[in-house]
């Protein structure tokens, strides 16, 4: 029906606005040697995790002042690199390097 394609155009432009927006943040973001992260979280272990692997930060510092979260945070961020070691999505060494 034309409601359902128009919907479906109206997404895709919408993701590839986003993709492109992501695109030159990201770029922007590689400008930066070292990335640091308050709290391991549910954001700040994946946001350590993306600065990590992406290949642009030398240095990724996470600061989380209870050592429970801290263990939680990094046991989190092992889980994740070993689905895409899993899946092929990235190499053992990298997973490691992430680390």
């Amino acid at each position: 029906s034309p409601t359902v394609l128009l919907t479906h155009s109206m997404f895709a432009a919408r993701t590839r606005i986003i993709k492109s927006a992501l695109s030159r943040s990201l770029s922007t973001v590689a400008n930066f040697d070292k990335v640091g992260v308050v709290g391991l979280g549910l954001m700040g272990h994946g946001v350590c995790q993306v600065a990590a692997t992406s290949g642009a930060h030398s240095t990724v510092v996470a600061y989380e002042p209870e050592q429970q979260f801290l263990d939680r945070g990094k046991e989190r961020i092992e889980k994740s690199l070993s689905k895409l070691v899993a899946k092929d999505k990235m190499s053992r060494e990298d997973a490691d390097a992430a680390l």
